[in-house]
């Protein structure tokens, strides 16, 4: 497996995490809080950064970029409403 698909892949399985979360009872629960606390930042330890990440400079510039922040909190938003009506009905 390439570490690539795993970093595309972790936001879904969080997701799917979530929603199984609020959906059944046990250990399941525990699945998404599992795999953003402890497999993600144990992963990042023994990862080599990649050398194309961006400098400081690319990143500040990314940060003040508004299509890059408001498409990164609009489809947090949806996640989350989805979740939480998942929650609440």
């Amino acid at each position: 497996m390439k570490i690539r698909a795993l970093k595309d892949a972790s936001p879904f399985i969080i997701y799917v995490g979530a929603w199984l979360s609020f959906s059944i009872t046990g250990w399941v629960v525990w699945l998404p809080l599992l795999w953003a606390w402890v497999i993600i930042p144990l992963a990042e330890l023994f990862i080599k950064p990649h050398p194309t990440n961006l400098s400081e400079a690319e990143e500040e510039l990314a940060k003040k970029d508004r299509t890059y922040t408001i498409r990164d909190r609009y489809s947090s938003v949806c996640h989350t409403r989805k979740i939480l009506i998942r929650y609440v009905i």
